[in-house]
Formats: structure tokens, C-alpha cells, sequence
């Protein structure tokens, strides 16, 4: 199971035609992998799509509906805080998005690797295994 965060979704979405771009590599590169989406990160997805249109958003749900949905959980809001928690004693946590904070927490509790373009957020939170495309 591999977890996909907004940017990746962003980037198929805007480049689900051009089966060169790094993330259609990414994907053809682990054929037997669930790739899964935190509910955290549909959620931006789609609002992204929200504020272009209505009919934007309809599209972009049935696009989501091709990957399994990461549900939160009590488990993920305990991880979210003890992540938070330790990049705020180390002074990382300012500049970190909510939502990226949030997804984290998903894979942490669920074990799963991150797929990311945005390195940077990610790298500060220990135990999250990052895979960058």
C-alpha cells in the first residue's frame, strides 16, 4: 500500500494524458500496490476542483473514486497530535500545512509510504517513510 498525497493527485490530474510524467512512471513502477488516498487529501483535492466549478468538482470525484479511500480514525487523531506535538518541540512545526500533518498521521498509523513531490513537508515527521517520484 502506498499512500498518495494532494500533489500527487494534482499532478495525474493535470497530466492524465501525457503517460511520460513522473507520476504515470510511478505508478507503472509498482504494478502489484495499492495506492491509497487519506481522506484529509481528497479533501483538498477536491476543493481545489470546487473552486473552479461545480462541474469540476463532479470530475474530480468520479477521479477519486478510482483509489481505495484512507479513513481517519481516533488512532490517526492520536498520531496527528504526537506529530505535531514533536515537530512543534522542534520548531518545525510553523510553515507545516494542517492537512499535510494530517496525512502523515494516515501513513504513520497505517505503515504505508508516503508518494510526494513535497519532500520538504514531509521529511521533518520521524517514522514516515517518504517516496519521492
Amino acid at each position: 500500500m502506498i499512500c498518495l498525497d494532494t500533489t500527487f493527485l494534482v499532478q495525474l490530474w493535470r497530466h492524465r494524458e501525457d503517460a511520460d510524467h513522473p507520476v504515470h512512471q510511478f505508478l507503472s513502477a509498482n504494478p502489484s500496490e495499492t495506492f491509497v488516498v487519506p481522506v484529509v487529501a481528497a479533501g483538498e483535492f477536491l476543493e481545489g476542483a470546487a473552486h473552479v466549478s461545480q462541474a469540476r468538482l463532479r470530475d474530480a470525484v468520479r477521479f477519486l473514486a478510482l483509489f481505495s479511500l484512507g479513513q481517519a480514525t481516533l488512532d490517526t487523531a492520536r498520531h496527528y497530535a504526537c506529530i505535531a506535538a514533536d515537530l512543534r518541540s522542534r520548531n518545525l512545526l510553523a510553515g507545516s500545512s494542517k492537512a499535510d500533518v494530517w496525512i502523515a498521521a494516515w501513513c504513520v498509523e497505517n505503515g504505508a509510504p508516503l508518494a510526494t513531490r513535497n519532500v520538504k513537508h514531509f521529511s521533518q515527521v520521524r517514522d514516515l517513510v517518504v517516496e519521492p517520484y
